[in-house]
């Protein structure tokens, strides 16, 4: 059976990993035009499945508003962070230094959960099931490793008509 971990593991595990260093691993990129993913709200959390994969700072801090907030599930608040919430700066920081540390992570954001909660501005709500592995050698996980969970997205469509995550809950139970 599954262990099933929350986003304060994922949280935690990034802390680990950003102070532990490690050696950088650069994979191939597809250097090709791409289609933009951010052109859909459901586009959005395949882009971040992809920014992971690649281990894609710039890929992944896209897919973020500059102020987007991410908020530990209720069950986590004061487990591994003494604030309900984080910005885009502690969130670049955390994933910079995964990408950096990490051999390679493998990820899973599934679902198709989409629904449209707001015309001005056009605003979508996501939910997906995730899961992630962070191996820092090719086979060796994190101690963390795996975070599995839920995650609800609420993305906007930004004056660029590309759609954004403003706000990223984890969530106590699948929706």
């Amino acid at each position: 059976m599954r262990q099933t971990l929350s986003g304060a593991t994922l949280f935690v595990l990034l802390i680990i990993i950003s102070l532990s260093g490690g050696c950088i691993f650069d994979p191939d990129k597809d250097d090709g035009e791409a289609e933009d993913l951010l052109a859909t709200p459901e586009g959005v959390a395949d882009q971040i499945e992809r920014a992971y994969i690649r281990k894609d700072i710039d890929l992944y801090l896209d897919a973020l508003v500059d102020t987007a907030v991410f908020h530990f599930r209720q069950s986590d608040v004061d487990v591994a962070w003494p604030a309900p919430t984080w910005g885009k700066t502690e969130e670049e920081f955390f994933h910079r230094n995964m990408f950096r540390a990490a051999h390679h992570v493998e990820v899973a954001l599934v679902g198709d959960v989409a629904e449209k909660i707001s015309d001005s501005p056009e605003t979508w709500r996501l939910y997906r099931e995730y899961d992630v592995l962070v191996y820092l050698t090719e086979e060796t996980l994190s101690e963390k490793s795996p975070a599995y969970g839920w995650a609800e997205f609420e993305i906007i469509k930004c004056d660029d008509d590309r759609y954004r995550i403003v706000d990223w809950y984890d969530l106590e139970n699948p929706p």
